[in-house]
């Protein structure tokens, strides 16, 4: 399988006062494209730390991370923000939604800033088609206020979507929902695998985990385990 993301013993600290915190500790690992991941763990145990140090969200005290085998030290500000934008899709169990944007501006927002610049007729329906996937067509003029968490939640995904990522990022994507509707929303990112992205999702959920065909397991800012399913989880 083709290595998209490596980490290289990457640490990050924090200081707190006198007092160190070390919240990922010299951690070796590679994603593959087209795979699914889940990484659990405690509360404290450095599992979103991790997720935004892969999403360069935050930079490592020590150690290098790759992209397409290219070292991220070795990328301008402004390679580092396309790769955000385009490379990866986030998606977080808080939704980052803007209040007042309807539905429609909301999913706009990455193409707005992308490097490859769409015009406003382009950029329409590039979110129509995404919203169409979602199942959320018929919103598309809505203030997002005016939704459910789950509506949220499908915006929120439509959003990470827009730009056509390689690479998933979910930080607990179901957290703050009902079961049902959480089982709702982890079919689609599932079905997201099926058509060759990959995602790395951070969740207690142990059910959800399961259904990710590796799970990382973490513990005190290091990978405890790591389990592979290699046949098919869908």
């Amino acid at each position: 399988m083709q290595e998209i993301i490596k980490l290289e013993k990457v640490t990050k600290e924090y200081q707190n006062g006198s007092n160190k915190i070390i919240a990922v500790n010299n951690i070796t690992v590679n994603f593959h494209k087209g795979e699914s991941i889940a990484i659990s763990g405690i509360s404290g145990c450095g599992k979103s730390t991790l997720i935004h140090l892969i999403g360069l969200i935050k930079p490592p005290t020590l150690g290098n991370i790759y992209i397409n085998k290219r070292a991220v030290t070795d990328l301008s500000n402004n390679e580092r923000a396309y790769i955000r934008n385009g490379f990866y899709g986030y998606i977080s169990q808080n939704y980052l939604l803007i209040d007042g944007y309807t539905v429609a501006n909301n999913v706009e927002i990455p193409l707005i800033y992308a490097k490859k610049k769409l015009s406003q007729r382009q950029r329409t329906a590039r979110v129509m088609e995404i919203l169409a996937k979602v199942g959320l067509s018929d919103k598309a003029k809505t203030d997002v206020k005016n939704l459910s968490g789950g509506q949220q939640q499908r915006v929120a995904i439509a959003r990470a979507l827009v730009n056509q990522p390689d690479v998933i990022l979910a930080d607990e994507p179901t957290g703050a929902l009902d079961s049902n509707t959480g089982k709702e929303i982890m079919d689609i990112i599932l079905n997201l695998v099926k058509e060759g992205k990959t995602l790395i999702m951070v969740t207690h959920n142990t059910e959800l985990a399961s259904k990710c065909k590796t799970q990382l397991t973490m513990k005190d800012g290091c990978i405890l385990s790591s389990v592979s399913k290699p046949m098919s989880y869908f």
